[in-house]
């Protein structure tokens, strides 16, 4: 409960800025320098193209003893001055770009409706009525107002793959950089936060058996080998359909449970319109755990790469948005509508143990298995393309298929690794939680704001502006919440450590068995 109450409230970590000097400094190897930290940046950008054109005249290359490279460039604009010839080419990462806009609303919907929606009704309990119906409603609007100023700003560039390739050609490369960096860390703590909480779902299938969860842990990982050797975004959409049905059915048996078996709440702990002793940090975590229930910003970039006409990428948010709004309404407003500020965390725990519990906790043990398998792709995809750009899209060679394997083996036993070993994951989680709120509301805002089409929309410079801010405020409250969590369990006697057993702890004593 605590990660996935973790995962939910999203509070986290302010990146700082990485400062590199792009002029070289001057005299003799001067620009030797900035050549190396830029190619070390771009080693941490999925499909970047470090190379620019004035390198390779100047010389830059060849003094690195590499010579100028010819190939397509991610920044390569879409310009009528280019060679039409070369606008026909893709940078040789590039994924296969065959998926419809219906394919890619299905994928989005088994990545962004992940554990965020369980936990929403205790982000509606911090805020009371009017609060949570506020930030239903308008939260979604504005993670897709940020997700098209992506999608506009990469027009110019059709062929950026990544967030961080978008950020290169607007912003710079030292920019480019620190979206690298946020982008890593979420994705990193992100699949360890996926493995543990499937973990738990699948030791909450097989609760009659005494296993600490780093087992039940080692176990998902020889789960998730099969499905991880897929390799595009694409190639998922079956399992993201049935990913989406296992998530329906088991909020449906919980909704029932919570809706006929909940108390009537104590007039204490009963539903209000307007929560009392609200502050900052309280709302500013609650704004941050509707941030990451409908942001998915940080493989936009990757997945209109895989379209074959990226441009009807703002059509997925018809399908998106009748599900998203509609389900995360029906969970968060009933959870709370019964249970008041008494809403469990999860609210799989709402149902008794017995039969329902198990089928309720093996659906979301295949949803969150489906939705790392998402994570886990876009991470092994972004490590193939830096050590082996030329076979990332080899579905023939033998060593292809090796690197792959072992790409995604070593991505996935390592977050079993970091889930289970390092005291106060959690608290972790929490930190790196708040970069949605850059990836989701900033970075986005500072790309399109450094783009061409910025010159042209001079109205619309404030309105990014603020929403950037918002952003901010959103990651420095969720920075002081982490810290007051992390002081609150230091003096924690039972707070453990990360290498202990640690079990299921279940809400209700199991059913005695059938005589």
């Amino acid at each position: 409960n605590n990660i996935v109450s973790s995962i939910g409230s999203s509070s986290g970590i302010v990146v700082g800025s990485l400062a590199v000097s792009s002029d070289g400094g001057g005299g003799g190897g001067g620009e030797r320098t900035p050549l190396l930290v830029e190619r070390f940046l771009g080693s941490l950008s999925i499909g970047s193209h470090w190379q620019s054109s004035s390198h390779a005249s100047t010389g830059d290359e060849a003094s690195l003893g590499h010579e100028p490279s010819s190939s397509v460039s991610c920044c390569d604009p879409r310009d009528d001055e280019l060679d039409a010839s070369k606008m026909k080419r893709k940078p040789e990462h590039a994924p296969p770009a065959e998926a419809t806009w219906q394919q890619i609303a299905v994928v989005i919907i088994a990545e962004v409706v992940g554990v965020g929606v369980l936990s929403l009704p205790v982000a509606v309990a911090k805020v009371g009525w009017f609060g949570g119906v506020t930030l239903l409603l308008l939260m979604f609007p504005l993670n897709v107002y940020t997700a098209l100023l992506l999608w506009r700003a990469r027009r110019p560039f059709p062929n950026a793959i990544s967030m961080m390739d978008l950020s290169q050609c607007t912003v710079g490369r030292t920019f480019s950089g620190i979206v690298a960096v946020s982008v890593f860390a979420k994705v990193s703590t992100g699949l360890g936060a996926y493995l543990l909480t499937a973990a738990h779902a699948l030791a909450g299938t097989f609760y009659d058996v005494d296993a600490c969860l780093s087992t039940w842990g080692l176990a998902v990982v020889v789960i998730l080998m099969a499905p991880m050797q897929l390799r595009t975004f694409t190639s998922t959409t079956t399992l993201c359909i049935w990913n989406a049905f296992a998530l329906l059915v088991a909020i449906g048996i919980a909704i029932v449970y919570i809706s006929t078996t909940t108390p009537t709440p104590t007039p204490e702990m009963a539903p209000v319109m307007f929560a009392k002793g609200v502050d900052a940090p309280t709302f500013f975590g609650a704004v941050s755990t509707f941030v990451y229930a409908y942001g998915g910003h940080y493989m936009y970039l990757e997945l209109m790469s895989e379209m074959a006409e990226p441009e009807h990428f703002p059509r997925v948010f018809w399908i998106n948005g009748p599900f998203q709004v509609g389900l995360y309404s029906l969970v968060a407003l009933t959870a709370y509508g019964h249970a008041g500020k008494g809403v469990p965390a999860f609210v799989i725990d709402a149902i008794p143990l017995g039969a329902s519990y198990r089928i309720a906790q093996l659906l979301v043990f295949f949803h969150i298995c489906v939705s790392f398998l998402i994570q886990g792709m876009f991470m092994s995809r972004w490590i193939h393309v830096t050590v082996s750009k030329s076979r990332v899209n080899d579905r023939t060679s033998w060593r292809a298929s090796l690197e792959w394997f072992c790409i995604t083996f070593t991505v996935t036993l390592v977050s079993w690794v970091l889930a289970t070993s390092i005291p106060f994951f959690d608290l972790i989680i929490q930190f790196c939680g708040a970069l949605y709120a850059l990836i989701t509301l900033v970075w986005p805002g500072l790309i399109w704001l450094f783009s061409a089409e910025t010159r042209r929309r001079r109205g619309e410079r404030a309105l990014v502006a603020l929403v950037c801010a918002f952003g901010v405020l959103v990651c420095c409250f969720g920075v002081y919440d982490a810290l007051v969590s992390v002081s609150a369990r230091r003096h924690d006697p039972d707070a453990g450590n990360g290498g202990e057993c640690r079990k299921l702890m279940l809400l209700s004593p199991p059913p005695p068995p059938a005589t």
